[in-house]
């Protein structure tokens, strides 16, 4: 079945290099400052990406998705490789919440860190480039 999507998709299955990944850490820090969001941290992966992130102030969570995944980061990544008008992101990504202490440091110590790709969580210095990436 996935050939079959593959196959019929529009454009071809994104993989995530080292250059594109640290776009998605750089421009999530970035987006997140800039909007008044905490940030608790972000990995990365050859495939995907997760960002976990907390706002005090009325915000629907697809919000939240829309404006950082949708629009900015799909921007960053467009500069980046010269690619308009392309899809970088599923359509529906996740939108699990965090449940609790336990489930935030499970995420942060274990999860994001477990992926194969970059990780970076909050206290962490923010690379020196972040802005001839973004």
């Amino acid at each position: 079945m996935s050939r079959h999507y593959d196959g019929r998709a529009k454009y071809p299955r994104v993989w995530f290099n080292e250059a594109m990944q640290q776009v998605l850490v750089l421009g999530t820090i970035d987006l997140c400052a800039r909007r008044g969001w905490r940030l608790h941290g972000v990995g990365t992966d050859l495939s995907h990406f997760h960002f976990v992130v907390s706002w005090r102030e009325y915000l629907a969570w697809q919000y939240v998705r829309q404006k950082s995944k949708k629009n900015v980061l799909s921007l960053l990544l467009g500069r980046l490789t010269g690619e308009t008008g392309r899809p970088w992101f599923i359509r529906d990504g996740s939108r699990k919440r965090v449940k609790n202490r336990a489930h935030l440091d499970y995420l942060l110590d274990t999860y994001l860190p477990d992926h194969r790709g970059l990780f970076w969580r909050e206290g962490d210095p923010v690379p020196a480039d972040v802005h001839h990436v973004l």
